[in-house]
Parts: structure tokens; sequence; C-alpha cells
């Protein structure tokens, strides 16, 4: 609640100077906060959603209010404000601009990857429905269908085990491994 408060305590002093509509605002966070609901607590402690899942808003000039539901990454941030701001000559950079699905335009799926490393190494890589999250310092795995267990209550390794490998692979080929 106070975040929100001060937003928009941000948001009336740019319209109070009467430049909120040319500004660009961008909200989020680093990370969230677990209290119990998967045996934890506090954040950097798992790759569970109530942890990695974190606001991003983005309030660019012209551009109406808008809910993009596919997953996003902090590692977009850096280019989409680059490319909203219209930096030229900005080196390469992890992440995708999200500058297109601002202004209303599709935005083309493609995995996440998160990790948390606060007490041991733990990753997950989001793609479409599914989440796939790998443990290696308790060897566990688990995998999630998130359109019908948002909760990350359901593990279905054994019974999606195309799924597993497929994800697997996405986390190999960024590097993951045991």
């Amino acid at each position: 609640r106070v975040i929100v408060e001060r937003a928009k305590q941000a948001l009336d002093a740019l319209a109070a100077r009467g430049i909120l509509d040319r500004a660009l605002v961008v909200l989020s966070a680093d990370h969230g906060e677990e209290f119990g609901e998967h045996g934890g607590s506090f954040h950097g402690t798992s790759v569970y959603d109530e942890q990695v899942r974190v606001p991003l808003v983005v309030r660019a000039p012209g551009a109406s209010a808008r809910r993009v539901e596919a997953p996003v990454s902090l590692l977009d941030l850096t280019p989409t404000t680059v490319d909203l701001l219209g930096l030229a000559g900005a080196p390469p950079m992890d992440g995708r601009s999200l500058a297109d699905a601002i202004y209303g335009g599709a935005l083309a799926p493609r995995p996440v990857l998160t990790r948390s490393s606060r007490s041991g190494y733990r990753y997950a890589v989001v793609d479409g429905p599914w989440k796939l999250m790998v443990d290696f310092t308790r060897r566990a795995v688990a995998l999630y269908h998130l359109g019908d267990d948002p909760a990350e209550r359901v593990n279905r390794v054994e019974e999606h085990p195309a799924e597993l490998a497929r994800l697997a692979c996405l986390l190999e080929a960024a590097g993951v491994r045991p």
C-alpha cells in the first residue's frame, strides 16, 4: 500500500509540473516475498512465483493502458527504457525491448529464466503455461502447468515427461547444469 501511495505522489508531482504526459514512468521491484506459501519465508530462497513474479508498470507518452499477460524479465527493463527514450548507439544487452507491446503490438512468446542463489542454487524456466523448477542443492525437480495451477501446488513431472525434457533443454541451452 505504501508503494502505491508513493507512486501516486510521484505521478501527481509530475502532473503538477505539467510534464506527466511526456514523462516515461517505470515502476517495478527486484523480488517478491514468501510468507509460508511453499514452506519458506522472505525472499531469495526459492523460484516460486510469490518470490520471483514482480510488478512491471510502464507509463509511456502516447501509450494506452493495457495489460500484457506474457511473462517478461527484468532483463527487458533496460532495453525497453533505452528504446522508449530513443537513445541510439546503446551497447548490446541481455533482454529485449517491450516498446512495441507497450504501444499495443504483439509480444512474441519466449522462455523466461529465473534463478535464486541465496541459499543454494535454484532455477526456473517458464515457457507458455509450463514452469520447470530445478533445485540443485536439494536435487529436486518440479513441473507446473501455471494455467491450471497458478499456485504451483501440483508437480506434473511424472505425467508430462516430454514437457520436462523440453524445458530441461531450455535450461541447458541457457548454461544451467548441475
